[in-house]
């Protein structure tokens, strides 16, 4: 919103003033502010994510979960925002943050581990993907997976 009003300042004082500098530098800002935004959107709309995970382990076990980034479009994503939470029952701190680019049709596989420590019944998830243009000016839709159970079971004497 910021931006946009800027961009309407630019403008009343360009046609004000009348100096072809201002209305320059005006349509310089627009196109960029456009571009930016229209870079997010496909960028947004190319990404996709998985999650793979064992469903179920046993205590004093690792898991070991992998999270695969794919950019389907021709773009490259200057920056990809990934978050999940999980509980704190498996790790501590109880979330997975990582930033990454991706070229254009490129794919980049993430892991980290889970520490089974107690039985129970847990949720992985959810994952929260986030990206934009180069300039950081657009954000596009955020991304979101489902969450996904993770069963521990009492280790088997």
């Amino acid at each position: 919103m910021k931006r946009i009003v800027f961009l309407g300042i630019l403008f009343v004082v360009a046609v004000v003033l009348r100096l072809d500098f201002l209305f320059v530098v005006f349509y310089l800002f627009a196109l960029i502010y456009v571009l930016s935004h229209l870079w997010a959107q496909s960028v947004g709309k190319s990404l996709a994510v998985g999650r793979r995970l064992i469903d179920h382990a046993f205590s004093g076990d690792r898991v070991r979960v992998r999270l695969v980034l794919e950019n389907g479009g021709w773009l490259p994503a200057p920056w990809v925002e990934v978050h999940e939470s999980f509980p704190v029952q498996l790790a501590a701190p109880p979330f997975f943050r990582h930033a990454a680019s991706l070229r254009g049709h490129g794919k980049q596989s993430l892991e980290y581990e889970l520490h089974c420590h107690d039985r129970g019944y847990y949720e992985i998830g959810p994952l929260t993907v986030r990206t934009g243009d180069l300039m950081g000016l657009a954000r596009s839709q955020t991304l979101e997976l489902a969450t996904e159970p993770l069963i521990v079971y009492p280790k088997v004497l």
